[in-house]
């Protein structure tokens, strides 16, 4: 197999294994920071911050406004807006990191300089934790 398509088909590894790290609920945010209150950051999850996020802007949401951890044995109660704004940060905090690390492996496997230096560097990322 050619160093391209090798780079192209792990490429493509690390993208569907970030996915799934991230729909799986693998990847959590931690809100309050220091707390151990974890929240997904899955799509889904991201989505319905989002759509929160409109209904207090049009003034829809009414505070105190319970959330709930990833795995819904606990919550935090937000107070405000900037609570919600400070939830959505660690939420969106956390995603962008996963996105960058995501980035970083794909750029190391297309500087590789052979199949197996690309195997090799995108190791660490498609390891199952």
């Amino acid at each position: 197999m050619s160093l391209v398509r090798t780079q192209n088909r792990i490429v493509k590894q690390i993208k569907i294994h970030r996915k799934i790290k991230l729909d799986q609920h693998m990847l959590l945010a931690e809100y309050p920071e220091g707390s151990g209150n974890m929240f997904s950051i899955s799509t889904e999850s991201q989505d319905n911050w989002s759509k929160l996020s409109t209904l207090d802007s049009r003034g829809l949401v009414s505070y105190p406004f319970v959330v709930t951890t990833h795995d819904e044995r606990s919550g935090v109660s937000l107070a405000n807006s900037a609570e919600l704004t400070a939830a959505i940060t660690a939420i969106g905090t956390a995603v962008l990191n996963e996105r960058a690390l995501c980035a970083a492996f794909i750029a190391d496997v297309l500087a590789a300089g052979d199949e197996a230096a690309a195997h090799a560097v995108a190791a660490p990322y498609l390891v199952w934790t």
